[in-house]
Order: C-alpha cells, then structure tokens, then sequence
C-alpha cells in the first residue's frame, strides 16, 4: 500500500483575453508537428514524462450534429493559416505549420486534472503508482452521493450551449454553459475528495514515495479547438473574426452530448490519442 501523495490544487478563475501578437502554445513547444498528424496517434511510452492525467468528458461522444457545424466553423477559420496540423491540414503542404486544429474526434470538456501534459516527473515517482492513485481518487468520486448517476439504459448527459469563441495569445476555445449541472458536480465531488486526500497526507508522518500530484479544477467550461505553433500568417482575419463573433454562428443552439468521463493517459497532447485500454485508464459506465 502506497500512502497518498501531497497534492497541490488549483482551481483556474479565468482564461487570457489578451489579444496582443501570438506566440506557441506551451503545449506544443518541443513537440514534431509530425505526431499531430491524422492518423499518427502513438508517440512514446505511456510512461514517457509527458503524459497529462485528465478527466474528460464528450470526448468521442460528441454528436454527429455537431460534426457538420464544427467542420464549417474550422474551413473559416483555416483561412487564417497557411498551413495546419489537424483538422483541414494539407499533406503537400511544405510549409511549417502555423495552427493545431483539433480534428472533431479530438473535442472534449475537461473536467479536471490529475496531471498536466506539461508536468514533470520528479524523482523517486512510479508512474504506475501516479496512475493508480488517481483512478482509486475518480472511482471514490464517483461514489459519493453528489455525483451524476445515469438511470436505467440512459447514460448521463451534458446540454452544451456555446457562449462565446475566445482567443488568447497561444489558442482559441469554445467557451460552453452547461446547463444540467452534472459537470459542475462532478468537479464538486473531485475537489472534495482531493481535499479529503490532501488533509490526510498533512496529517500523515509517511514518506510519500509517489511524488506531489497537481490537480487542477477549470473555472469554465471550454473546448480547445486550435493551438498555435507561432503566430499566424493572417492574424487581423482570425481576430476579426473573434471580435465579430462569426464563428459562434455556425455552432448549434445547444448540443446534447453523453458525458462518458474518461480518465484517460494523454500521451500525445490535444487529445490526439487511441480510445483504447492503455489510454484509458477509467471510464464511467
């Protein structure tokens, strides 16, 4: 038995408005344009040191309504960049990519985060025993009265209605209200259990053999759709078309979508992963 690792939480008020000249996503600085290519799903090992821990929702669940609305949406926004990886990328293309455009499979809500993509892995850390310790977390979640239950053959649902596309220096999001509260109490039960976790490791005198675990809460809800590898080539047109609010209008009124929380091993960042066992590491059934 493995005693539980001191845990730093974090819960994000907001996201940058700024629009100021753009610059690379942190997530995607060090990283070969070449694994964010459609079809590429595998990079390293699953223990590599960059692999985040989220709980995601939607992700490959979202409907095919929404598919058709995202596709028109992102051929706009393609205009903006020379050259893509993603959604809409040119394979003759030799020119270095400007954006990241998830492809629609790659959309979903995060719900929270055991582990960012981007974290280090400190010494003496096992990262099966990382993994272990936050599945064990999510499955106590899941039990507590507060969390979402589906009934019957009916799964648990989100209702997402997009407020607003925003841009930031390093990437643009769907920002969504949801409107059944089930997500936001599933992250209710998360930072409960968190907190119940972090209280008992204060008061333990055990060497934590794990390493400090960042979870982290968004204070919205969002869908990262582009990522920036540097600054565009037409950036007036995609702020143009921010401040004029063009994009919202080719999403749909409101999308229903099963929540189907996954726990998932994100070996290659924006999701671009195999919905498969060792990715996948819980999910709510």
């Amino acid at each position: 038995h493995n005693p539980s690792p001191s845990i730093t939480i974090t819960i994000t008020k907001t996201m940058s408005l700024n629009q100021e000249d753009f610059e690379a996503d942190p997530w995607l600085i060090g990283i070969g344009s070449e694994v964010l290519q459609d079809g590429l799903y595998e990079r390293q090992d699953l223990n590599a040191e960059l692999c985040g821990l989220p709980l995601v929702a939607g992700w490959r669940s979202f409907p095919t309504s929404l598919e058709s609305a995202y596709r028109k949406m992102v051929e706009r926004v393609s205009l903006s960049f020379v050259s893509t990886t993603g959604y809409g990328q040119d394979s003759g293309c030799k020119d270095e990519p400007e954006a990241h455009i998830y492809p629609f499979e790659d959309l979903h809500v995060t719900i929270a985060t055991f582990r960012s993509f981007l974290g280090p892995v400190p010494a003496n850390t096992n990262a099966q025993s990382i993994k272990d310790f936050c599945v064990d977390a999510v499955e106590n979640a899941t039990k507590m009265e507060g969390w979402p239950k589906g009934s019957g053959n009916d799964k648990v649902k989100l209702c997402l209605k997009p407020k607003e596309v925003r841009l930031s220096k390093t990437n643009a999001i769907i920002l969504w209200e949801e409107t059944t509260g089930n997500l936001e109490a599933m992250r209710l039960c998360l930072k409960k259990e968190m907190m119940s976790r972090q209280h008992v490791r204060r008061g333990s005198n055990d060497v934590d053999p794990v390493s400090d675990l960042s979870f982290s809460v968004p204070g919205i809800v969002h869908s990262t759709f582009i990522r920036f590898w540097k600054c565009p080539s037409n950036p007036d047109v995609l702020k143009q078309m921010i401040k004029e609010n063009v994009l919202l209008n080719f999403l749909p009124i409101e999308v229903e979508v099963n929540a189907n929380a996954k726990l998932v091993c994100e070996d290659t960042p924006c999701m671009h992963i195999k919905d498969d066992e060792s990715h996948v590491l819980w999910k709510d059934v």
